[in-house]
């Protein structure tokens, strides 16, 4: 049989921790793109185009990275409400109310 070493608030502060990883890739990625889009209004010519293809590409990349960042806080704060309403039945269910 396993035993669970985890509780409802070690749940919580991992979906903390995603949620600020969320928010600093938000503040990362609008650095990027004021640094890239100072860095094309300068640049001319083919390999201009060619980075900015590939960076478009990628820039996407970084929006499906903060919307998993997003899932997966969500997940782990509704295992920790599951966690508590499992303790919460389990105490009323042993003191009888």
């Amino acid at each position: 049989m396993s035993t669970i070493q985890l509780n409802a608030a070690d749940f919580e502060r991992a979906s903390r921790l995603f949620k600020n990883s969320r928010e600093r890739c938000i503040t990362l990625e609008s650095n990027i793109k004021n640094n890239t889009e100072n860095l094309l209004s300068s640049w001319q010519g083919e390999s201009k185009k060619a980075f900015e293809k590939e960076y478009r590409t990628l820039e996407k990349g970084m929006s499906n990275y903060k919307d998993l960042l997003t899932e997966i806080a969500d997940e782990l704060s509704k295992i920790s409400s599951a966690f508590t309403e499992a303790d919460e039945t389990i105490r009323r269910s042993l003191s009888g109310n």
